[in-house]
């Protein structure tokens, strides 16, 4: 009897140890480049991979979200971790506030993707989900594979690149895309619980996309909640009117 009671105590200590070990395993992180922006990209050239730039603030409560669940997702890690060179860009540092001028960012979590070659392929300003976030990722993935380059064994840093090497693009070079669609911002709040209470409340009324900004008004951080991804301005402009008179809701075009 007594034996049987000590089979019987292992074998939940072994059913404890593979949950906990499954457990471990489904959940990873992110291995962040440990470096400059100059250095993350030279790296994503030579080998082949996608640069993936995520610029952030140590305040920003979505940003601290993303970490915590989005970055901390298995598929999102194993994908990153593969497949592109990701950098982290506080933009309350020097180099950060830098780079925030240059790119243009304006909301937090604000994520750029380029290819190998430095070319801004996507440019993501909002708090995204492990699934939508994967998703994107492997999109890019398939579309944007790179052969690495390879340095040549004791080759010199001064030695003449090949023509058919397709050079690092200096940071100055890469290109912004134009604005090609719009949205609608219809609420502001300076609470994070609030605004996806109201979140989830537009989201059981319409079908259109509806993400969440970080912005700065009058030295405080706000909530801006937008919704839709219109082709043209007029499309985003009639439905503002349609919001209006349907629903009540006042909404303006971003």
């Amino acid at each position: 009897m007594r034996m049987s009671k000590q089979i019987a105590l292992i074998l939940v200590g072994l059913m404890c140890t593979s949950i906990l070990f499954a457990a471990e395993k489904m959940t990873s992180s992110v291995d962040f480049y440990k470096g400059n922006m100059t250095e993350a990209k030279q790296k994503a050239l030579e080998e082949g991979k996608l640069f993936f730039v995520d610029f952030y603030a140590n305040w920003c409560a979505p940003c601290k979200w993303m970490d915590e669940t989005t970055f901390a997702d298995g598929a999102v890690a194993e994908m990153l971790n593969n497949n592109y060179v990701s950098l982290k860009v506080d933009i309350d540092d020097f180099e950060g506030f830098e780079l925030k001028q240059q790119y243009k960012v304006k909301y937090l979590p604000t994520i750029l993707i380029f290819n190998a070659e430095g070319e801004l392929i996507d440019r993501l300003e909002e708090t995204m989900s492990p699934r939508k976030l994967s998703g994107i990722l492997t999109n890019h993935h398939k579309k944007n594979r790179s052969v690495p380059k390879v340095k040549p064994v004791n080759s010199s840093p001064s030695k003449k690149v090949e023509e058919s090497e397709v050079p690092v693009l200096p940071q100055d070079d890469f290109v912004m895309p134009d604005k090609d669609s719009y949205r609608i911002q219809v609420g502001m709040y300076s609470d994070f619980k609030n605004t996806f209470k109201y979140v989830n409340e537009l989201k059981e009324q319409f079908a259109e996309p509806i993400i969440v900004l970080n912005d700065y008004q009058d030295g405080k951080i706000v909530y801006r909640i937008m919704m839709g991804e219109f082709k043209t301005k007029n499309e985003a402009v009639s439905f503002v009117h349609i919001l209006k008179k349907d629903f009540g809701i006042s909404a303006i075009v971003k």
